[in-house]
């Protein structure tokens, strides 16, 4: 995480970092630790902005293909984590950097799309409606279960989700003006999508924030 800290804005990182390095040294079991995906996306990054002598550097195939698998089971297996939507997205958006900047632009676009589809089927475009409307929910087919995102417990948390859609929004529109090929930003552009998301601001600003609404708590 230290290796990626400096930059990780830079490469889509929406989440609180001094809050996130705090809970993902959490025991596995434990709720509040991120998605396995996300945490193997974080070390890919510092794996990859690693001296190449490094030996951080020398696994970074090797921690790339266990952030593809924990990828492709982070939203299969239902946890007590509310925020595991969210972590996934998050993750998506660091691995469709991570491809755009090895320049794979197909992969790219794959982890680009999801992130998009993750924003949109949770409603994270209109956030304005989070506090008077219920969660939308995406089924997990393969238990039955379903994960949600639920209303932001506070201002951070708002602010998490906010520059979430918009870390989404910016890479799907960054990959589609470098290719000529399908783009991953249609979701974006559906004639049922209104996007009432207010425009991000840096992550520690929500801290400082008064909120309009009652704050449950703070993390």
């Amino acid at each position: 995480m230290a290796t990626f800290d400096s930059c990780a804005t830079q490469f889509g990182f929406f989440l609180d970092k001094d809050h996130f390095a705090s809970v993902a040294v959490l025991p596995p079991d434990d709720p509040k630790r991120p998605c396995e995906a996300l945490i193997a996306a974080v070390c890919l990054w510092g794996c990859h902005l690693s001296p190449p002598d490094s030996a951080f550097s020398s696994i970074e195939s090797q921690m790339l293909r266990v952030a593809l698998h924990q990828r492709s089971t982070m939203i299969m297996d239902h946890e007590a984590n509310a925020r595991r939507v969210l972590h996934s997205v998050q993750a998506e958006i660091l691995l469709a950097f991570y491809f755009y900047r090895r320049g794979t632009l197909i992969e790219a676009k794959v982890h680009a799309a999801a992130a998009a589809s993750f924003v949109t089927g949770t409603g994270m475009q209109g956030i304005h409606s989070f506090v008077n409307e219920p969660p939308r929910e995406l089924e997990v087919v393969s238990n039955g279960d379903a994960s949600y995102l639920p209303p932001p417990r506070n201002v951070p948390e708002t602010g998490e989700l906010i520059n979430g859609f918009w870390e989404a929004y910016l890479i799907a529109n960054q990959l589609a003006s470098v290719s000529t090929t399908a783009d991953c930003t249609e979701i974006f552009d559906a004639p049922h999508l209104l996007i009432n998301c207010p425009w991000p601001l840096d992550i520690s600003a929500y801290r400082e924030v008064r909120p309009d609404f009652e704050v449950v708590s703070v993390y």
